[in-house]
Formats: structure tokens, C-alpha cells, sequence
């Protein structure tokens, strides 16, 4: 096996979405803690959680540690919300032959973190307590302008390469996911701005392979509303990528 396809339902948020077309060079792994869930084309692993009245902790335990579940070096880590339509080979040999260290996708509409922690408030209930307290820390307690430092990342695609800077990357993001959760929380569910913080802020020497909205239109992954099998429509009124603060070309495959 060149590379490893890793997925996560925890706490029946998500749907089996199977694989439409499998790469031989690949592994497919969709780790659960229901052990009620099969599948024609993942291999499935079943886990406990320890937390059931948070199953984000037990998501990013899993996303911030994916290479204690596969048997790889370099690891695809889609959202549960993704169906995979086709083989992958293409996106994997591009960002091993080009020695890329991650890909991110470069989120489509938002470049800052106050705009897209406003987004969350009001679209989708998050906390305004909870913004501030995470936002003050990342302004105030790391010297990050919110407002005008750019770079936003979408987190549910990612390539990782098992080397030191990603290994140092999941280690911190994930600790401040949960150093910054709420008091009545085990971690912050709102990991791709603490993630998308760390990466331009900590890791700005990352060779990094930009992904754009279009990967999801259907090629190669279909993402679907959560938990369901309904097709979400990607694409429109996209903004320039930006990736660490610069102005970037997104990769078409």
C-alpha cells in the first residue's frame, strides 16, 4: 500500500458513504465507536468513547493522531460528510513526486478568522462567549491579528506526510483545540481556525499543496449534508486563495 484513506462517524453524526472507485495502491479506513456500522468497501475500526456527551473530542483524537489507525506514511483525512467517487492516485503521486509536507483546501468565500468565527455565530450557533474567548486568546495572548492576517483552511480534506513538522502540527493544534474548550466541553469543535492559526503562525515554512473548492465537485468526492445522502453544491462566488497570507493558485486535478 502507497497511502491510506482515512474516515470518522462518531456519535451517529454522519452516514456510510461508500466507495464508488478503490485505488489497489491504497487502504480505505473508517474508524467508529458504533459497532452496529458495516461496510461493502471501508475497512471498518471500532473504538470506545469515552466521552459520548462529546463526541468532537473523540473526532479529533482521531484526526490529530490518523497514523495510530493506518499503515502508511502519508494519509488522505476526509470528513465524514465526503464520499469518495474515484481512485485518488492522481492527487497522491502530485503531492508525493512535488515533496509537499500537507494539502489543505483553501476555504472558498472567508480569509480571516473574525469573519469566519461571525459566520459560525450566526449560521451556525456558536457560541459568542466562545468566539471571543478563543479570538482574545489568539489576538492578545499570541500577538495573531484575527482581522488582518489571512490564510483559512477548510478541514475536511487533508494530505499528511508522517514527518516532524505534522506529527509537531497535530500536537499543538490539538492542544489547544481542547486548552480552549469550553468549561462545559472536553475540546472545541471549531478546529479549522485554531488549525488554520497554528499552520501560518508556527509553521509558515511548510511546504504546503493548495486545494481548491472544485476537488469537491463531484470528480473525485462528492460532500453531502450531514448526516444524509443529499449532494451539496459547491463552486460560486469564490474569493482569490489565500494560503500563509499570500495570494496562492489552487492545484486542478
Amino acid at each position: 500500500m502507497d497511502y491510506s484513506v482515512l474516515t470518522f462517524l462518531i456519535g451517529d453524526y454522519e452516514v456510510v458513504h461508500e466507495i464508488q472507485e478503490k485505488s489497489d495502491r491504497a487502504e480505505y479506513i473508517l474508524v467508529t465507536d458504533n459497532r452496529s456500522i458495516t461496510s461493502s468497501t471501508w475497512d471498518v475500526v471500532y473504538v470506545d468513547n469515552p466521552h459520548p456527551e462529546d463526541n468532537f473530542d473523540l473526532c479529533f483524537h482521531i484526526r490529530y493522531n490518523p497514523f495510530d489507525y493506518v499503515h502508511t506514511d502519508t494519509v488522505v483525512k476526509i470528513d465524514g460528510s465526503m464520499g469518495v467517487n474515484r481512485s485518488l492516485d492522481t492527487i497522491v503521486d502530485f503531492f508525493v513526486d512535488c515533496n509537499f509536507d500537507m494539502a489543505v483546501c483553501i476555504h472558498p468565500t472567508r480569509a480571516n478568522l473574525y469573519d469566519e468565527y461571525v459566520a459560525w455565530v450566526q449560521q451556525r450557533n456558536y457560541p459568542v462567549k466562545q468566539a471571543e474567548k478563543v479570538l482574545n486568546f489568539i489576538q492578545f495572548g499570541e500577538g495573531y491579528d484575527v482581522k488582518k492576517d489571512s490564510g483559512l483552511y477548510q478541514y475536511n480534506f487533508m494530505i499528511q506526510r508522517k514527518n516532524r513538522k505534522n506529527l509537531d502540527l497535530n500536537r499543538l493544534t490539538h492542544a489547544l483545540c481542547k486548552y480552549l474548550a469550553p468549561e462545559d466541553k472536553q475540546i472545541d469543535r471549531l478546529d479549522q481556525t485554531i488549525g488554520s492559526f497554528v499552520i501560518n503562525k508556527y509553521f509558515p515554512d511548510m511546504n504546503i499543496l493548495p486545494i481548491g473548492q472544485d476537488l469537491f465537485d463531484g470528480g473525485f468526492f462528492t460532500w453531502y449534508a450531514h448526516g444524509s445522502n443529499i449532494p451539496l453544491t459547491c463552486g460560486g462566488g469564490q474569493r482569490p486563495p489565500i494560503l500563509l497570507g499570500k495570494e496562492v493558485t489552487t492545484v486542478t486535478f
